[in-house]
């Protein structure tokens, strides 16, 4: 039995190319691998990238052709919003660590 996580199918793909998986994932550095690291070792693109293609240029936006960056007044509901996912945060806490018998409290 191997060390690394992989699926059957990923298995058998890295079976099919000749690719060890505890050797990839000793190359990748994690212990789960998946299709996409098998198709990167075969063509040696990025995951997710077309095969021959530059991803790099995706991020060069020339930023002032779009116009000023202004600043926006926040909704009245951003701040509701806010208090909302800060009681649900506490409640998560609150179950995780067990403490049913205890009122919640503001942390």
């Amino acid at each position: 039995m191997t060390s690394a996580i992989a699926s059957p199918s990923t298995r058998a793909l890295a079976r099919q190319q000749c690719i060890d998986i505890d050797v990839l994932a000793a190359d990748l550095g994690r212990e789960t691998i998946g299709r996409d690291d098998i198709a990167h070792k075969t063509t040696g693109n990025a995951p997710g990238a077309a095969p021959g293609t530059d991803q790099t240029g995706y991020w060069d936006v020339h930023h002032p052709a779009y116009g000023r960056v202004s600043a926006e007044p926040m909704s009245r509901f951003a701040p509701v919003a806010a208090a909302i996912w800060r009681g649900a945060a506490l409640i998560q806490r609150h179950h995780q660590t067990g403490e049913f018998g205890r009122e919640l409290t503001k942390p």
